[in-house]
C-alpha cells in the first residue's frame, strides 16, 4: 500500500490521530454506559453481533493497537465476558492507548507491519492500522447506538443532541 500521507511527519500523524482518539473515546464510553447491561446478548438479527460482542470489539481494537505499538506478536488476551467487564476493559485500554501513543518513538508508529488475513498479505504502517482501528470503532459505536434504542435504553448525544439527550 502506498504511503497514505506523503510529506506528513510521523510526529504530526501521531498528534492528529491522538487528538481525534481523545475526542472519540468519551463518546464511545457514553454509548457503552447508556446500553442496558442486562441486554448484553441482544442482537437485532441472527447474523448481527450481540451487544456484548460489539463492546468487546472496542477493547479488541485497542488491544491490537497496543500490541503493535509495543512490538508484541503474541495473540491478545481473551475479552471480558460480562458487560461491566467489557466497558471497564475498554476504558482502561483507552487510557493505555493514549499513554502508549504519547510515549512510543516515532519509528514504532511509522514502521510497517503485517495486517489482515494472511491471504491478503498486506503490510501497513502502524499508524495506518491505528486509523483503521479508530474508524472501525466509530462505525461500531454507531451500530451500538442503534442497539441502545432497540434494547430500551436512552441514546446519548454523540456529535449533537439525540432524541433522549438534548445536551442542555
Amino acid at each position: 500500500m502506498a504511503d497514505s500521507a506523503p510529506g506528513i511527519s510521523a510526529a504530526a500523524r501521531r498528534q492528529i490521530w491522538l487528538e481525534l482518539y481523545e475526542k472519540e473515546t468519551p463518546r464511545t464510553v457514553r454509548v457503552l454506559r447508556a446500553y442496558p447491561a442486562g441486554e448484553a446478548e441482544f442482537r437485532p438479527h441472527e447474523r448481527s453481533s450481540t451487544a456484548l460482542r460489539l463492546a468487546q470489539t472496542f477493547w479488541r481494537e485497542n488491544d491490537v493497537m497496543l500490541r503493535m505499538l509495543r512490538g508484541e506478536t503474541a495473540p491478545g488476551a481473551k475479552p471480558p465476558e460480562t458487560w461491566a467487564g467489557a466497558v471497564g476493559a475498554y476504558e482502561r485500554s483507552a487510557s493505555d492507548v493514549i499513554d502508549t501513543v504519547r510515549s512510543v518513538p516515532e519509528e514504532k508508529i511509522s514502521r510497517k507491519t503485517p495486517f489482515g488475513p494472511p491471504a491478503l498479505k498486506m503490510e501497513l504502517s502502524v499508524i495506518e492500522v491505528m486509523w483503521l482501528m479508530l474508524l472501525d470503532s466509530i462505525h461500531h459505536r454507531g451500530q451500538l447506538a442503534v442497539y441502545v434504542r432497540m434494547a430500551g435504553g436512552k441514546v446519548p448525544a454523540i456529535y449533537g443532541p439525540s432524541a433522549d439527550d438534548a445536551m442542555v
